[in-house]
């Protein structure tokens, strides 16, 4: 028998309009001057593409949290909110394995879920997930 459950501490919602604002910083720090020099058309459009290239992805991050992860007489399941409904994923433990993945650094990692080596979800270190919870989910089913 295995569970870990993850307390959501912001909703969807926040996440988004947090993340908003967190990609709002950058640009500012190239619009504001060149709306000083003059060229704030150059200025809007180059902040804009910024804008995108921070926002869209933490988008991406914010929309799949995963609640719970149980295990009982061989069937596992999964609790977790995609955006702001909740969903439940259950099957056999044998056709679920896991897998950390990382691009840049020790805090980019990502838990990453199969089933039948399909990956179904992605949980990125949101809230309290962590590494380490992470590497307990790989510890437990491995």
């Amino acid at each position: 028998m295995f569970e870990i459950k993850v307390k959501e501490l912001r909703s969807y919602n926040q996440r988004i309009v947090r993340a908003f604002y967190v990609s709002l910083i950058m640009p500012a720090f190239f619009f504001i001057p060149s709306i000083i020099q003059g060229h704030w058309v150059f200025g809007a459009i180059v902040s804009t593409v910024i804008f995108l290239l921070f926002f869209l992805p933490r988008q991406v991050r914010q929309l799949v949290f995963i609640t719970s992860i149980s295990a009982r007489n061989g069937v596992l399941t999964i609790v977790y909110m995609e955006g702001n409904e909740q969903a439940i994923m259950s099957g056999k433990i044998e056709d679920f394995h896991f897998k950390l993945g990382g691009r840049y650094s020790k805090q980019d990692v990502t838990l990453k879920v199969y089933h039948k080596d399909e990956r179904i979800l992605r949980q990125y270190q949101l809230g309290d997930w962590s590494t380490s919870k992470f590497n307990q989910i790989l510890a437990a089913f491995q």
